[in-house]
C-alpha cells in the first residue's frame, strides 16, 4: 500500500469519527525513510512532516523545502542549538533545563510561541514547567498540551465569541446599529449574564475612563442583539428561566463529536423535563424563529 492510498485510508477514518478532514493536521512521520518517500507523501496531499532525530531531519530538509517539518519526540539539550530555527514546531521540551536553556539562550524564538510543553511525568513536575514556560513562551494557536489539555483545547473554543460580542458591545458597534443581531453558536449561553454582569460593573465603575459612551448599559445590549445557543449546558436553561436572557437557542452539532447525536431524546428529557413549556418552546423554537424569520414552520407532529 502507498502512501496516497494510506491517506486516503486516514482521511475516511477521520470523516467517521464526524470530522473534516481539512481541519485536521495529519503529521506523516517519515523517520526511517529515505528522501523518495518523502516527495511521495507530498505528493500525496501531505505538508506536514515530522522527524525526531534532528540531523536526519536537516538533511531532508534540503531535499525537500516544501514541506513544514516538525521535530517529534523528545529533544535532547544538545541538540537545541542545531534544530534552532530550523523547524516550524517543535512539539515537545520535557525537561525544565532545556526550557531554561532555551528562554535565557533564545535558541528558538519563544516569542513566537513555537515550542508546544508536554511533559508526560509527574504532575508536580509539570506545573514546574509550566510555571517557567507561562513566562516565557506565548500560547501556540495550535492548542495546549499536557494534563487536561483536551479539556483545556475545548474550553478555549468558547472565547472567541465572547470576545468578539465583549467588543462588539464595548466599542459600540452594536449601539449605533440596534437592529443588528449576533448569534454565538454552540458556546453555551450562561455567560451572557456573566458577561453582562461585569461589564455593567466596568463601564458603571470606571465610567471616567470609559469611550465611547454608550446610550443602553452593556448588558441590556446583549440581551437585546445577542444569541447563544447551546447543546448539553444545564445552566443554559437557567440563563433563560431564571437570569432574563430570553435569547437562548437550543440546537444539535450533528454529526460532531459534541453533538447529541445517538441520545438527542435523552439530552432534551434531561434539560427539559419539568421546565416551564413558555420556555421550553423560547429555546427550542421561539429564540431561532425570531432571529431567522424567513425559515417555514414546523412540520405538523406524525400521529402515533
Amino acid at each position: 500500500m502507498n502512501v496516497a492510498e494510506n491517506l486516503a485510508k486516514v482521511r475516511e477514518r477521520i470523516v467517521r469519527a464526524g470530522r473534516d478532514p481539512e481541519e485536521v493536521t495529519i503529521v506523516a512521520v517519515t523517520k526511517g525513510f529515505d528522501v523518495s518517500v518523502c516527495r511521495e507523501a507530498i505528493t500525496a496531499g501531505l505538508r506536514v512532516l515530522g522527524e525526531n532525530r534532528v540531523h536526519e531531519a536537516l538533511a531532508k530538509m534540503e531535499e525537500v523545502p516544501d514541506a513544514e517539518w516538525h521535530l517529534i519526540g523528545h529533544l535532547q539539550t544538545n541538540k537545541g542549538r542545531v534544530a534552532a530555527g530550523r523547524f516550524a514546531l517543535i512539539q515537545s521540551v520535557d525537561s525544565i533545563r532545556l526550557c531554561e536553556d532555551l528562554a535565557r539562550g533564545k535558541i528558538i524564538d519563544l516569542d513566537k510561541g513555537n515550542v508546544r510543553t508536554e511533559l508526560g511525568r509527574s504532575i508536580a513536575e509539570f506545573d514546574a514547567l509550566w510555571a517557567l514556560t507561562k513566562r516565557n513562551v506565548s500560547q501556540s494557536s495550535r492548542g495546549t498540551a499536557g494534563p487536561g489539555a483536551m479539556v483545556m483545547s475545548y474550553l478555549e473554543t468558547s472565547y472567541g465569541g465572547q470576545r468578539a460580542v465583549a467588543r462588539m458591545v464595548s466599542s459600540g458597534a452594536l449601539d449605533r446599529h440596534p437592529t443588528l443581531k449576533i448569534l454565538v453558536s454552540e458556546g453555551g449561553a450562561s455567560w451572557v449574564p456573566f458577561l453582562g454582569d461585569r461589564m455593567n460593573e466596568g463601564y458603571r465603575q470606571h465610567g471616567s475612563f470609559v469611550r465611547p459612551t454608550l446610550s443602553r448599559m452593556p448588558k441590556e445590549i446583549m440581551y437585546r442583539q445577542v444569541y447563544a445557543s447551546f447543546q448539553h449546558d444545564e445552566s443554559a436553561v437557567a440563563a433563560c428561566a431564571a437570569m432574563g436572557f430570553r435569547n437562548v437557542m437550543w440546537g444539535s452539532d450533528y454529526p460532531h463529536m459534541e453533538g447529541t447525536f445517538g441520545h438527542t431524546q435523552d439530552t432534551l428529557h434531561h434539560l427539559f423535563d419539568g421546565v416551564d413549556p413558555k420556555v421550553r418552546e423560547r429555546i427550542t423554537v421561539g429564540a431561532f424563529t425570531e432571529l431567522f424569520p424567513g425559515v417555514p414552520a414546523l412540520p405538523a407532529p406524525v400521529a402515533a
